[in-house]
Parts: structure tokens; C-alpha cells; sequence
């Protein structure tokens, strides 16, 4: 037998062509009387109870009902169909719930018994659709004999033929789970539209490297498989994808007016900036004078704490404390201060000496003054008598060795 596989989309609209068929039906003709009899004899030899033929035939027929907005309601219609339209199966749902987990516990829940499908949408979100190892060996077994044991499944790792054999049936459940769930108006309850099955089989340490880290949805589906023969699980672990938020679109001014209304701001009042070496500078004292210019009075520049200019003012007082007011584009205030009170130009700190008076010019004769006669300088000491007679004579310089002879020169 030859398997075939591809992977399909979800979603309302959207067609799904089954490329192939993992089964081997036969084509036997079934025979019932107009009142079903305790058991039907299907020509082969199998025997089927009412039980069984009542729920296939139901299920063929039966609509989804969404009056009570379960997702279980759906389900509990439309996975027994689809196996009995793909594989001739019997399954019963026995229960779904939902939960939310982080990554660390997803992947708590995964053991290597388990068939592990990739589960992808178009923007690159990732979730996974896992097999319990009773739904995987119900699905090979109906495949294989057409029939499911009750024998344990017992403990072995998926392979991607198995992922090949229940392909179909997966694809086929979750498919009509988003088409009835989007007629019903319940799509966000199962948003599994936009997703798809990839092929290949992962285990648990390559389910790590692809999941992205956060918040997922885990739907657990518990079926009853073969008529009661085994149990299993089809598990769908989604994304939960948070909404971006929309685009602000207030202006600039009113973002700043309603959210920086209170913030303090720090003004410096800058009289002026005087360039001096760093010797100089190291040597200011108490008490020294620093030319500034006059014109700075009415120029004093208003900046922030980074250095940037935002006016300008004009020095002043206010309440017996010095002041600045602030000037107006254009405006022109004229220096109410007497210029020639300043000297050359130089304003005193506060609380230093007053100035000095000006040094004459040069070259002027200073005035006569009557000075104190100088008293006479004490004689000086005598020096002592310096060494008399012949200095005796200096002892010979002992001979020098010979200087070793030079090398020639190279290319000489």
C-alpha cells in the first residue's frame, strides 16, 4: 500500500482536495431490514450492533449544533462523521477541555510516545498537534485490519510513517472543526483558521527549538475509539497571540501638554562666558575683579541644562534680589545703568574691597617725597687667610690598554 500526504489549510473558503486515501475499503453491500435488527451480518462476515449502525448512520446526517456555544457541541458531531467518511471508524467523543499553559509546561506534556505535528500560520506563529499513543495505534490498526484491538499500545516512538497514516484524519478533523466553528460565529473559541499541518514528525527536543516562548491555548480532545475497544487523545496547542495596539495618532504638542504638563525644568541665567587659560583660572582668589562686558547685561542668555539657548533676558532686580526678564523676539531695552559708574567696564563681585585708584602713566615724575635717611651698612667680617707655599704636585695618570682594532666596514 502506498501512502500520500500534503498539508492543508484551514479556514473557511478554503478547498480541500484529499490527495489521497489511507485506507483500503471494500466495497460490501449492506443489507437491513426497515427496523434495525439487534445485529446487522455485513457480506464479509463482519457483525456490526445497532448500537454502532445507528450512530453511523446519524452521524452522516447530523448538522453541527452550536444553540449551546460549545465547542465540545460541534466536535462531538463532526470528528465522528469525518472518521466514518475517511476510514470507516468508529469514534465517540468523550470530552474537551481547554487550559493555558507557558512553553515549560507544554513541553512537560510531551513524552517520545507521542506523534508531534508542526502547527503554523501564515505571520510564523507555531503551536503543535499532538497523538496519545492510543489515538496513533487505533489509527494503524483500523488502517492495517480494519478493525481496533483492545491489546495496549504499550510504549513506541512515532516514526514519520505513522505521521503519514493519520495525516488525513487529522487534517480532516481540524478542517471541518474551523469551518463549523466560523458558520457558528464561534471562530475565536478554536482559532485554529490560517494554521496548517506541516509535514515530518518532531520529537521533544526539536519541538523546543520551534516554539517561541509564551502564553499557549491547549485543547485536549478525549475519544473513545473501535466502539469503546481503546481511548485516545488528539491534543491542539495554539499561540495566543496578543493584538497590537493601534498607532497614536494625537500631535506632538498635545502628546507632550498631556503627559509632561508637571515635569520641573531647570533654567540657567548666563551673564557671560570668559575665556582664560587653565593657569589663570587655577589662580582666581576671593576678592578678584573679572571684566565683563557691558553689554551682556541686556543679553543674558536663558539655556537648559544641556547648553541649548531657549531666550534671552536682561539683568535686573526684582524684590531686592537680582532678577531676569525675559525679552521678546525684536525687542530692543536699553540699558538703564550708568556705564561710566563701571569704570572700564568691569562689574565687582559682592562683598570684595573696593577698587584700587588708577596708576599714573608712564613716564610721569613721581612728586618729590620726604623719605628717611638710610642708616650705614655694618662693616663685613674679615675673610680667613688663604693657604700659602707650593701645592704639591698631582700623581701620574696610570697608561690606557691599546683599543682593540676596528672591523672592516661592510662593502668597503
Amino acid at each position: 500500500m502506498i501512502f500520500h500526504t500534503t498539508s492543508l489549510r484551514y479556514g473557511p473558503g478554503v478547498a480541500r482536495d484529499r490527495l489521497s486515501h489511507l485506507k483500503a475499503r471494500t466495497h460490501q453491500k449492506v443489507t437491513l431490514n426497515r427496523q434495525i435488527a439487534p445485529k446487522a451480518t455485513i457480506q464479509g462476515g463482519f457483525e456490526l450492533s445497532s448500537d454502532v449502525l445507528r450512530r453511523k448512520l446519524a452521524a452522516r446526517n447530523a448538522k453541527p449544533d452550536a444553540s449551546s456555544g460549545s465547542l465540545e457541541d460541534i466536535l462531538r458531531v463532526t470528528m465522528p462523521r469525518d472518521a466514518d467518511d475517511v476510514l470507516s471508524f468508529d469514534v465517540t467523543l468523550i470530552g474537551v477541555t481547554e487550559s493555558r499553559a507557558d512553553k515549560t509546561r507544554v513541553l512537560d506534556d510531551l513524552s517520545e510516545d507521542r506523534l508531534i505535528y508542526l502547527f503554523e500560520n501564515d505571520t510564523r506563529h507555531r503551536g503543535l498537534i499532538w497523538l496519545s499513543p492510543g489515538l496513533l495505534a487505533a489509527l494503524v490498526e483500523v488502517q492495517m485490519s480494519g478493525r481496533v484491538s483492545e491489546t495496549d499500545p504499550g510504549d513506541r516512538v512515532p516514526t514519520r510513517t505513522d505521521g503519514v497514516v493519520a495525516s488525513e484524519i487529522v487534517d480532516r478533523w481540524i478542517g471541518s472543526a474551523a469551518d463549523a466553528m466560523e458558520k457558528a460565529g464561534m471562530a475565536p473559541v478554536f482559532p485554529v483558521a490560517g494554521f496548517q499541518r506541516e509535514n515530518g514528525v518532531l520529537n521533544r527536543r526539536e519541538a523546543d527549538l520551534l516554539l517561541e516562548p509564551g502564553a499557549f491555548r491547549v485543547f485536549q480532545i478525549e475519544l473513545s475509539l473501535g466502539g469503546g475497544a481503546k481511548t485516545g487523545k488528539l491534543s491542539v496547542v495554539l499561540p495566543i497571540v496578543r493584538k497590537a495596539r493601534p498607532p497614536v495618532t494625537m500631535a506632538k504638542a498635545d502628546m507632550v501638554r498631556a503627559h509632561l504638563p508637571n515635569l520641573p525644568v531647570t533654567l540657567q541665567a548666563v551673564l557671560a562666558r570668559l575665556p582664560l587659560d587653565i593657569s589663570r583660572a587655577r589662580n582666581i582668589a576671593q576678592g578678584e575683579l573679572l571684566e565683563i562686558p557691558v553689554e551682556s547685561l541686556r543679553k543674558v542668555r536663558l539655556e537648559s541644562r544641556n547648553g541649548k539657548m531657549v531666550g534671552v533676558a536682561r539683568l535686573g532686580q526684582l524684590g531686592g534680589y537680582r532678577a531676569v526678564r525675559i525679552r521678546g523676539e525684536g525687542e530692543e531695552t536699553p540699558l538703564d545703568i550708568d556705564a561710566t559708574a563701571l569704570g572700564s567696564g568691569a562689574l565687582s563681585v559682592p562683598g570684595a574691597p573696593a577698587p584700587l585708584p588708577d596708576m599714573p602713566a608712564l613716564g610721569t615724575e613721581l612728586p618729590p617725597a620726604d623719605l628717611p635717611e638710610l642708616p650705614d651698612l655694618p662693616d663685613l667680617p674679615a675673610s680667613p687667610p688663604l693657604p700659602t707655599g707650593d701645592l704639591p704636585d698631582l700623581p701620574d695618570l696610570p697608561d690606557l690598554p691599546d683599543l682593540p682594532p676596528l672591523p672592516d666596514l661592510p662593502g668597503v
